[in-house]
């Protein structure tokens, strides 16, 4: 089976969100499944765009991404990660895909490009986010 995890961190990278999408990914890998993690990279990271290997899976963070809690930001990462999941899906051609949210404009573009393409899709649901974005949105358009 061929799995693609979709982790939106410039991955890899030392927070609880990598450690854990790493753990299932060398799980999955030593069952003999073909894994791969997809990430993304910001202006403040853009040293990690690209391809990298860790611990022998490999890593490719190709979706960009704005940090900042504002309407053009949330627009622009959906449509960013719609567009750029393409290139994973073509790459691995995954059987399933798993999906780390938060946070969840990019995840929500993966999963419409997952149903585009009928790729099985897998949520990692791993913390509330929704209510702490919504408290440091400024304007009521992004609330």
């Amino acid at each position: 089976m061929r799995i693609l995890f979709f982790c939106y961190l410039p991955n890899p990278h030392p927070n609880a969100a990598w450690r854990r999408i790493e753990f299932f990914a060398e799980y999955f890998k030593s069952k003999g499944h073909k894994v791969v993690i997809a990430g993304a990279f910001s202006l403040t990271t853009l040293d990690k765009a690209g391809s990298t290997k860790s611990g022998g899976i490999d890593v490719i963070n190709v979706t960009p991404v704005i940090l900042m809690a504002n309407v053009f930001s949330l627009i622009f990462n959906t449509v960013s990660s719609i567009l750029t999941s393409i290139l994973p899906f073509v790459l691995v051609r995954p059987n399933v895909i798993v999906i780390s949210v938060p946070p969840g404009e990019t995840a929500l573009g993966s999963y419409i490009a997952a149903k585009l393409f009928g790729i099985k899709v897998v949520l990692d649901y791993r913390d509330e986010w929704e209510d702490s974005v919504i408290s440091i949105a400024k304007s009521r358009v992004h609330k």
